[in-house]
């Protein structure tokens, strides 16, 4: 006697449970994680399956109505005996489906667009801060004003007494500081010593613009990176947005907290604009709008990659981890025996086999997710000397309304 297929609930969702049509346009299973166990259990356990697609694509659960929706909805009111497809094990899909031991683990994250590159227009002004850059212009005209009062002090003992007008001793000060050359003669000691204090300082503050210009040019500076949720929230006044799919366990839990951080998440998710129904088209969502998609890592990985990583940000912090287990109809006698294989696969390593078979898949692309590199240099351009021409072209300015103003003051002198 013949034993019919078991019905298996799915959606289309590679790199777990990718599907193709088959003969007569009968949806299929393709390739991918789940089905690589999904067919291990079919040949250990001699049983043969049959795929059934959820038309909502959600993987559902218990609603607040009573409802059970999406994949595990099928399992309950048994239109199917099974459902595997990244469902994650919770206690609200319990108290209507069995499930198998967890057969998988990860955590979820957040993928952004990648963070853009600050400008670097400026960059001349970047070594130091405001408070350093006021001190500086302090100490030139400080140091101008000391070398005047001890030359002053100085030139009594002088056979010529001369006394250098204050403005030359603080232009000749400048001078030094951007390491040109001193022309003030330092004919008694007293101005020496001054003169040796200030080469020393101008000496200590050069080296230490130089070296952190250098860094600064050579090195890109980016933009501060969503990393976690509280990043998001702190984004969201920006005009960011937290994006995940309908009803999986991540939208389950930013709906039901009551505080936190996932309280504050769901208070945001208010719209349609915040829901897909599928991880490529939730990385999709976030190089059209300031979006943030939140879900579990290996997925968002893989699409980063078939999308091009370079466009795309994967959050650093790790968040809500969850198990993934196959979803049986309550008291089905064969999840002992689906719990018994999965150990022996999971034990063996299989189940990682599985996973790198699907990456591999596609073409070796797997290693840099998350953006793009940084602490690369970069040749400077134009872009990068933009700060000094500005600075430049304020000096010829200030010079030419200085002239004006003098030649207006000459002419009214004479009258």
């Amino acid at each position: 006697m013949s034993i019919p297929p078991l019905q298996v609930s799915v959606v289309d969702n590679w790199p777990f449970f990718g599907l193709r049509k088959g003969v007569g346009g009968r949806v299929e299973a393709d390739a991918g994680i789940d089905v690589s166990i999904l067919n291990t259990l079919s040949q250990t356990l001699n049983f043969t399956y049959e795929v059934v697609l959820e038309e909502g694509g959600q993987w559902g659960g218990p609603q607040a109505d009573g409802t059970v929706t999406g994949m595990i909805g099928m399992v309950a009111r048994g239109e199917a005996h099974l459902a595997i497809n990244e469902i994650t094990i919770t206690g609200a899909r319990e108290t209507v489906v069995d499930f198998t031991r967890p057969y998988f683990m990860e955590s979820s994250a957040c993928t952004s667009p990648a963070p853009k590159e600050r400008s670097r227009a400026f960059a001349v002004l970047s070594p130091f801060t405001l408070q350093v850059w006021v001190s500086v212009g302090v100490s030139v005209m400080a140091v101008g004003l000391v070398l005047w009062v001890v030359s002053a002090l100085t030139c009594h003992f002088h056979e010529k007494p001369t006394v250098t007008p204050l403005h030359d001793l603080t232009f000749n000060m400048y001078r030094s500081l951007v390491v040109q050359s001193n022309r003030l003669p330092a004919l008694l000691w007293p101005l020496r010593l001054v003169f040796a204090g200030w080469y020393l300082y101008c000496f200590y503050v050069s080296a230490l613009y130089s070296g952190t210009l250098t860094a600064v040019l050579a090195l890109p500076v980016y933009e501060k990176p969503i990393d976690s949720l509280a990043d998001l929230l702190e984004a969201s006044k920006q005009g960011f947005y937290p994006v995940t799919i309908k009803e999986i366990s991540i939208d389950f839990l930013f709906q039901k907290a009551t505080s936190g951080v996932y309280h504050q998440i769901g208070r945001l998710m208010t719209t349609d604009k915040h829901y897909v129904d599928s991880p490529s088209n939730g990385i999709a969502r976030v190089l059209q709008g300031p979006a943030v998609y939140i879900d579990a890592r290996l997925s968002m990985e893989i699409q980063m990659i078939v999308q091009g990583k370079d466009n795309f940000y994967l959050g650093r912090q790790s968040f809500f981890p969850q198990t993934y287990g196959i979803a049986c109809m309550k008291g089905a006698d064969y999840r002992r025996h689906f719990d018994r294989v999965l150990e022996r696969l999971v034990q063996s390593g299989l189940v990682e086999k599985y996973k790198r078979d699907e990456f591999l898949k596609l073409g070796g692309r797997i290693t840099g997710v998350g953006g793009k590199r940084r602490g690369q240099t970069s040749a400077i351009t134009i872009t990068h000397l933009q700060g000094a021409f500005f600075l430049y072209v304020i000096g010829v300015t200030l010079a030419l309304a200085v002239l004006v103003m003098e030649k207006i003051l000459w002419q009214r002198f004479l009258k």
